[in-house]
């Protein structure tokens, strides 16, 4: 499971590794994305099926935001900052198939 203390120690080390660029948007997608499927995995937890299906949506649409986030950006990372986002990006959606494979 993704912890929110592994996204901000991410954060940690992004901003020590960028200059003048505001990351704040992908800093939030992220954030809200974490959230997201956290509260997919309680559901499955208490079966709450339509409520998953839309939790489902709108973990994709976060995860789409998460990139375009990301790609605005990518340029003005560092190759270290951007290996951890893209293992974060696939950390993220492999959770998801486990949550979806497990659930439906």
């Amino acid at each position: 499971m993704l912890k929110d203390d592994d996204l901000y120690s991410i954060f940690s080390m992004i901003k020590a590794h960028v200059k003048d660029v505001t990351i704040d948007d992908l800093e939030r997608s992220m954030i809200s994305a974490q959230r997201e499927l956290i509260e997919a995995e309680a559901q499955a937890r208490r079966k709450k099926n339509a409520g998953i299906i839309k939790t489902m949506h709108t973990i994709n649409m976060q995860l789409i935001e998460v990139k375009n986030s990301y790609s605005k950006i990518r340029n003005e990372l560092s190759e270290e900052a951007c290996e951890e986002i893209e293992t974060w990006i696939k950390s993220y959606e492999k959770y998801r198939q486990t949550l979806v494979k497990e659930k439906f």
